[in-house]
């Protein structure tokens, strides 16, 4: 990616922290300040799960809290939600609309990220909750 493109990127994350970013045509890498969610993550791995010994934590969530507790700026991408079908990114509405999951409040310090190829497979309602930017790369 041209230097430019990554400047004005990162510039349109750090400008809209509130509301989730769907960023069609980029890609994001684990790092220190990023968990990555694959959009293809099944149903029954997004939730907080109840049972007789207390609360089982989803991997990626108890990433996410460790990685927050640091107070840093930190990010929840969830990758490539284009590749699963529009009434299957449904399942990521709470997060996107409440941040939170199964009552569970996302930290304030953690931005939402949606990565994309093609922003015309993305259910309206999910689109509803976010500030599209596409990717011009040269």
């Amino acid at each position: 990616m041209e230097e430019q493109v990554k400047t004005k990127l990162k510039a349109v994350i750090q400008n809209n922290f509130s509301t989730p970013l769907l960023i069609d045509g980029v890609n994001f890498s684990e790092s220190d300040s990023a968990v990555i969610l694959p959009s293809t993550i099944d149903s029954k791995d997004l939730g907080i799960i109840a049972n007789e010994d207390g609360y089982i934590y989803p991997k990626w969530l108890s990433s996410l809290q460790e990685k927050a507790s640091l107070k840093k700026r930190v990010y929840l991408v969830i990758d490539s939600i284009n590749n699963i079908s529009p009434d299957e990114q449904l399942k990521f509405y709470e997060i996107l609309k409440y941040r939170a999951i199964s009552s569970v409040k996302i930290p304030d310090n953690v931005q939402i990220l949606l990565t994309t190829n093609g922003k015309e497979e993305i259910n309206a309602i999910i689109s509803s909750l976010t500030i599209s930017y596409k990717v011009e790369n040269k």
